[in-house]
């Protein structure tokens, strides 16, 4: 056995040759001199390992190759393969030999390749440099092949250069090939969509500096949008070795600097300018496009308009142009420009438009211009007759003609001025859509004689289905001011006439009692308003007259009260009457829309001759507003405002039913704070059903104190805490020659009295370096709890046993957590008072139904 120490021979530069002893440990030879078994001979930055059997050549003979496997070492090195190598060997002496040269046989890969820091390796021919210095691996092209790719903008760039990968990490220099300069292209014009075409990537050179990576592009582009407008854009990605964190700078040189032209002619945009910025977004980017200049209108471009948009709007762009700079993502901007001066139609000279802002976009056919005319005043003068009014957005395109903004809905809004004191404004709109289309307005007029008239109007068809005929629908509603005194304290201030054919005021005809009482509480409408009147086929002709009234003959005078009252009759042979009143209102507010929907009582009355039915539903709402600021208790107890009440009334060919209530009331006061109900309901039936009076109140009230006081070590806490809660049931009922009588009476009151006391002291005492405490303190507590429940059911009945009762009395007394408690109970006869709760909630229940509760 013999042991040999395996040197290598390195050549510094600027000096001789060496024979540098790198390695732990000794070859071990067996007799035949081959070695004993499989041995790794370790070094500061790599490794060998030997085969088992492997011979080294005789001392002093002539030098051999010997094969061997190399692994670098480190944690930079940890994805690279096992390297086969073959090693020049020259054996000096029996314990000595050097490795004089170094040759890569073999670097397995495989198809799949490593990862290094963000770099996918291939197969590729590779070199390895091994000694003192730093060991390197550099990776060579294998007839063009890639040999490592990486991710750039979502898509892999192929590295086609030598590569060479050491301590301080992964070198080369590249120039992209054609096929991932293709698919840079494509990335980068999914980015930047359909704004800006990506015509060609020029030269594209990728550099790996060991801490940083970097990539030149030169993109060539085109602003489709535009004659003329090409340019470059040098585009620098760049990232921290082995990350994905990837920056983009650009710059832009544009081709020409002078001016852009649409494709179509009609405007062009001087010294245009675009900047592309890209944030990181995710794993991709988001290019944000911007694009300035002037725009200017060609001469002569708009004679290619339209007819119907010439006819109009002809003479409107003479001379327009503006600066811009905005956004350029996606398509092409929308332009806010402003027109020189005011315009005459070339259609109607007489009527002059005043368009304060205009929008330029490009989404018509073909993506050509479109535009917007915005906020249009128009001015129409007929002798001393003048006509002002606003127009809504109209939209143009100049092949596809005119629109209006709201599709099929026209909205223009008019003032009218004419000799004698004549003057008006209102707004009229136009309506077509799938099942109706009129014409309808609404508005003031002004005459000497009639100051303040308010008249709206609706003329069109309609029809129920898409299915049906077209029917015709008519509504006319107009209000003048009146002053006419009917009592003392009864003045009709406003005076209101309507007509509808085929129309009717939604809400108030063919009403349930449930429906009605609905209606009333969502609040009823105000027959001036259009969005009132609804087309309907059942109801050929409308009438109705409508008065508002007051103390006063003034509107604008604060008074008691105001009223409004309306009377509705059809030719149904239906009639409706409902009203609203407020409490310290001037009749003026009582028209607007705030006060229509906070009355402080309303009331709907509905009667029908085809049934025949009459029927009532009416409430206060405890929260009318008033031209005097008092809300809350405080403006009830003033006679401000009234409390929440509701009554109802029906009258049909089976009875007759009155309901009261359901009422409630709030009160608090300090820390007492009671809740009261109460209901009433009374029917006389002619169907053969129960005749019936029902009562339900119920009373609640919770007192909560609590108080604590110190006085020196002393401290007091004292609280009461009762409640109480009465309930009273009664129903008196009459059917098949039987009479019922129930009550239900029940009361639950609960207290409880806590004390604490609490007598303590702290000293605290500081001697020296230590510091002693004294403390002592006692609690005292008390606490006393009393409940009371009493119950009392009694039925009495004209038939059969005559007296049931049935209920209980309970008592509880706890003082310092000993209780004693006392129940006594009553019954007799108790299957009559089960028979009687049963009829009382089978009434209730049929009145729920019938009040939609």
């Amino acid at each position: 056995m013999a042991e040999v120490r395996l040197l290598l021979e390195e050549k510094f530069e600027g000096a001789d040759r060496l024979q540098l002893d790198l390695f732990d440990r000794p070859l071990t030879l067996n007799d035949a001199g081959e070695l004993a078994s499989t041995t790794t001979l370790g070094a500061a930055q790599f490794e060998l390992t030997f085969d088992e059997g492997t011979r080294l050549p005789v001392p002093g003979g002539d030098d051999q190759r010997v094969e061997a496997t190399a692994r670098l070492l480190g944690t930079v090195f940890l994805a690279i393969p096992a390297i086969r190598v073959a090693l020049q060997v020259r054996r000096e002496t029996e314990q000595v030999a050097t490795i004089t040269d170094l040759l890569v046989v073999k670097m397995d890969i495989g198809e799949a390749g490593f990862d290094w820091g963000g770099l996918k390796v291939y197969q590729s021919q590779a070199q390895l440099v091994l000694g003192a210095q730093p060991c390197q691996l550099k990776l060579v092209p294998d007839d063009g092949k890639r040999v490592a790719s990486f991710r750039l903008l979502q898509a892999d760039f192929d590295f086609v250069g030598e590569l060479a990968f050491s301590a301080s990490g992964a070198r080369g220099t590249c120039e992209a090939s054609a096929e991932t300069k293709d698919r840079l292209r494509q990335k980068l014009q999914e980015l930047l969509t359909s704004s800006v075409t990506v015509t060609a990537i020029g030269q594209c050179r990728a550099v790996l500096d060991g801490e940083s990576w970097s990539v030149a592009l030169d993109v060539a582009f085109n602003i489709p949008y535009f004659s003329g407008g090409d340019g470059e854009m040098e585009l620098t990605a760049s990232c921290p070795a082995g990350t994905t964190g990837w920056s983009i700078e650009s710059a832009i040189k544009l081709g020409n600097v002078t001016r852009w032209t649409d494709p179509w002619g009609w405007f062009q945009i001087e010294n245009p300018s675009i900047d592309v910025r890209f944030t990181a977004n995710a794993d991709t980017f988001k290019p944000d496009v911007s694009l300035g200049g002037k725009f200017t209108f060609l001469p002569g471009s708009l004679d290619r308009l339209d007819k119907k948009v010439a006819d109009w709007f002809g003479g409107l762009f003479d001379g327009m142009s503006t600066d811009f700079d905005c956004s350029f993502s996606g398509q092409l901007p929308t332009l806010a420009l402003k027109p020189v001066s005011p315009f005459r139609l070339k259609a109607l000279d007489m009527l002059q438009l005043r368009i304060p802002h205009i929008d330029l976009g490009f989404g018509g056919r073909s993506k050509s211009p479109s535009f917007q005319l915005k906020g249009i005043d128009l001015s129409l003068n007929i002798g001393d007759v003048g006509l002002r009014g606003t127009l809504p957005t109209i939209t143009f395109d100049p092949f596809e003609g005119l629109d209006v903004a709201g599709g099929s809905d026209i909205t223009v809004d008019i003032a009218l001025s004419a000799p004698g004191g004549v003057k008006g404004s209102g707004k009229i709109s136009y309506i077509d859509k799938e099942l109706l289309r009129y014409l309808e307005g609404a508005g003031q007029l002004s005459t000497p004689t009639l100051p303040g008239v308010a008249v709206a109007f609706r003329v069109g068809q309609f029809r129920p289905s898409l299915t049906a005929d077209w029917l015709p629908t008519v509504l006319l509603y107009a209000d003048v001011p009146a002053g006419i005194p009917l009592f003392p304290m009864v003045t009709v201030q406003r005076i209101g006439l309507g007509m509808g054919v085929n129309c009717e005021v939604q809400g108030t005809s063919r009403l349930t009692l449930a429906q009605a009482r609905r209606r009333v509480q969502e609040g009823l409408p105000d027959v001036s308003k259009l969005e009132a009147w609804t087309p309907t086929p059942h109801t050929a002709l409308t009438l109705l007259a409508r008065l508002f009234a007051g103390p006063t003959p003034q509107e604008t005078v604060v008074g008691f009260y105001s009223a409004d009252m309306t009377l509705i009759i059809n030719s149904e042979a239906q009639a409706a009457v409902f009203g609203k009143l407020w409490l310290y209102t001037q009749t003026a507010h009582a028209r607007t829309q705030e006060f229509q929907q906070r009355p402080a009582a309303l009331a709907l009355m509905l009667l029908d001759g085809q049934e025949p039915s009459l029927r009532i539903a009416a409430q206060t709402t405890g929260n009318g507003r008033t031209s005097v600021n008092a809300d809350g208790l405080a403006g009830q107890l003033m006679g401000f405002g009234l409390p929440s009440m509701r009554l109802a009334f029906e009258a049909t060919r089976n009875g007759l039913l009155l309901v009261l209530g359901p009422n409630e009331m709030v009160g608090q006061l300090g820390p007492l704070r009671v809740t009261a109900t109460s209901l009433l309901a009374f029917r006389a039936a002619t169907d053969g059903s129960a005749s019936y009076v029902m009562s339900k109140s119920s009373l609640r009230a919770v007192f909560d104190w609590r108080a604590s006081a110190s006085i020196g070590p002393v401290r007091l806490a004292a609280s009461f805490n009762a409640g109480f809660a009465a309930d009273l049931q009664l129903l008196g009922s009459y059917a098949s020659d039987r009479l019922l009588i129930y009550g239900n009476a029940s009361l639950v009151m609960n207290a409880v009295l806590a004390l604490h006391a609490s007598v303590g002291f702290s000293i605290r005492i500081n001697c020296l370096f230590k510091s002693f405490t004294i403390s002592w303190h006692v609690d005292y507590d008390f606490r006393l709890e009393v409940h009371v429940d009493l119950s009392l059911q009694v039925a009495l009945s004209s038939t059969g046993t005559a007296l049931g009762l049935d209920g209980h009395a309970r008592a509880g007394v706890s003082v310092l957590g000993i209780s004693a408690s006392l129940s006594v109970p009553l019954s007799l006869n108790t299957e009559v008072v089960t028979a009687a709760r049963s009829e009382f909630q089978q009434i209730e229940q049929k009145l729920r139904t019938v009040l939609g509760s």
